[in-house]
């Protein structure tokens, strides 16, 4: 039996076992029914906590999210008299259309700022909340039973909501959406440069997470018959859904369950046994756990599985073999299917770019054209402009001034990923790997959202083995990038750039440290050129740019110096002068 199949039977099994649950607690012990309901609800605050975790975005709003939903429902109830159920939808409703607001506010914020923006929002209702009549103030309200206070048809309906978080979860991390929430997560900026919709992808996330949120704090309400703005805007209520996915294993399914329900029932196991202080121990063990297990008990489960299961076969081969073999002997990339594709002219124009950062101009004043099927270079000193161009051109900058036009269109204001989507694929000259995945799963990011096309997960990861297969890492593509070296590095990074299909590849440095593969990474380049990808290559290998280049630009101090044939350029005395120097020196 496969992986996938065990899993989904553990889980069909575990959930039969939490609905016979019910049946045995009704008669034998309902306060125990009752702190599973209590369990199931802070089970479904922390996955849809990890939900949004997994982009990379720290949030403290779910306790806002969680209250805006009880109070939604609790006033619909009483002021609409709509039924409970329908007072709970409401609720998650009301809590997704918010999220999806604040989300455009705010989800351009990273790190502390998020977190402290989010923070700030609850706080904003919590004060809301007390302040208006209608809330009922501090005092809270009174609210309507779910299903006439009838404890097993509440349980199961909990139950319900958190099986339906669990569904939603593990269809995220088995689609193209767990690529794009890793990707975004370990590299924003490399991810939009690969075609990632980084807003929607957050906005989506952010709303997901809002939905489960609201749906558990709108149960709250009418199961447990009361709602308060110090009780449901609570800090802890955050706390409490950020610490269970810490605890159990983050980004994952089963992690954030496991940990809730574990932490949830340790401490009700503490409160019984010790009574006074028994915060301060389970804070203690808390700690402890997270200091020594920072993977969770999920990381643990995995280390010790992979320790008895030893090396697999792919990867004894790949240390014994060391670093990957350079490419030979392999087809060709497929040339892009583009439409605007045509014999000739000029695929990109640059017209008057100039970028300042403060009083440094980086970028002043240049011009220049790539003719599509060519190989053109930029060569220049350290701290010429040459990396600030290809960010300009890829949309990573905005330009200060002059404007960038690509296959006819002017797309000078356009998004990174929109460009990508286009046809123009880079590299970047500092190796910027996504650390949490592997060789491959670096490439099917490309593969999946750097072009039009919209692929299936195992058609991308088929056509991502064919580009590693080319560039030299198919025996490392199963590797974690953590152990690459250098030269592999750079073929990963390769690699990503003809993951999007590229019409136009931007190549910053990739001949560098490749020596004495270094051929062969000239020979990759060439097929790629014969595949119908034109090519802008940023390099300091000289006869490397000799060989491949048609045409060479010379920057200086961000203006261009020079362009022309290498030898034509080579010759120059201002580019002697300024980078190449002369043989009497």
């Amino acid at each position: 039996m496969t992986r996938r199949p065990k899993a989904a039977g553990a889980a069909l099994v575990l959930l039969g076992a939490a609905v016979a649950f019910a049946f045995w607690a009704e008669e034998a012990s309902p306060y125990r029914l009752q702190q599973a309901r209590a369990i199931l609800i802070f089970s479904v605050l922390a996955l849809s906590w990890d939900v949004l975790a997994r982009t990379g975005q720290l949030s403290l709003a779910h306790a806002a999210f969680y209250g805006l939903g009880g109070y939604t429902s609790a006033l619909a109830v009483k002021l609409l008299t709509v039924p409970p159920l329908a007072g709970i939808a409401l609720g998650a409703v009301v809590s997704v259309a918010v999220a999806v607001g604040l989300g455009l506010l705010m989800l351009r914020l990273h790190g502390i700022y998020f977190a402290i923006g989010t923070l700030a929002f609850t706080e904003t209702l919590r004060i809301a909340t007390n302040q208006l009549p209608f809330t009922g103030g501090a005092t809270g309200l009174v609210t309507v039973p779910l299903f006439g206070g009838r404890i097993v048809p509440q349980y199961l309906f909990i139950l319900a909501v958190l099986t339906a978080a669990v569904a939603a979860s593990w269809v995220i991390q088995r689609s193209r959406w767990r690529y794009a929430f890793t990707a975004m997560r370990t590299n924003e900026g490399v991810a939009r440069v690969m075609g990632v919709d980084v807003v929607r992808f957050k906005i989506a996330a952010f709303g997901i997470s809002a939905f489960f949120a609201g749906a558990a704090g709108a149960y709250y309400a009418h199961a447990f018959l009361f709602i308060s703005p110090l009780e449901s805007y609570s800090l802890a209520v955050s706390v409490g859904a950020l610490v269970a996915p810490i605890f159990g294993g983050l980004y994952s399914t089963a992690g954030p369950v496991l940990g809730a329900v574990l932490l949830r029932a340790a401490e009700e196991v503490l409160r019984e046994s010790i009574q006074r202080g028994y915060l301060i121990l389970y804070g203690l063990i808390l700690a402890l756990a997270i200091l020594f297990m920072p993977g969770g008990l999920l990381g643990v489960w995995h280390q010790a599985a992979a320790r008895a299961r030893g090396p697999s076969p792919a990867g004894r081969a790949a240390r014994a073999d060391g670093p990957a073999a350079a490419p030979g002997g392999v087809a060709a990339p497929q040339p892009p299917t583009s439409a605007a594709r045509s014999g000739g002219g000029s695929l990109l124009v640059v017209e008057g770019l100039t970028k300042r950062f403060g009083g440094l101009v980086a970028v002043s004043d240049l011009s220049f054209h790539v003719e599509e099927g060519e190989i053109l270079g930029i060569i220049g000193p350290n701290g010429a402009g040459k990396t600030t161009v290809f960010n300009l051109i890829s949309g990573l900058l905005a330009p200060d001034a002059g404007r960038v036009v690509f296959g006819g269109a002017d797309i000078t204001r356009a998004r990174p990923e929109d460009r990508a989507r286009l046809g123009i694929g880079r590299t970047f000259q500092l190796m910027q790997p996504f650390a949490d995945m592997t060789v491959l799963d670096n490439v099917v990011v490309g593969e999946l959202f750097g072009h039009a096309t919209i692929k299936s997960v195992e058609r991308a990861r088929q056509d991502a083995v064919s580009i590693c297969r080319l560039v030299g890492l198919e025996p490392l593509m199963h590797r974690s990038v953590a152990g690459l070296g250098v030269a592999d590095l750079k073929r990963l990074e390769l690699a990503r750039a003809l993951a999007t299909h590229p019409r136009l590849l931007l190549a910053d440095e990739v001949l560098a440290g490749l020596t004495p593969a270094e051929a062969q990474a000239v020979q990759t380049i060439r097929r790629v050129r014969q595949a119908g990808v034109t090519v802008l290559l940023i390099d300091h290998v000289m006869h490397s740019v000799r060989a491949l280049c048609d045409r060479v630009i010379v920057m200086n101090f961000g203006r261009k110096l020079a362009e022309g044939p290498f030898q034509q350029v080579a010759s120059d005395p201002r580019v002697l002068d300024a980078y190449l120097g002369s043989d009497d020196e």
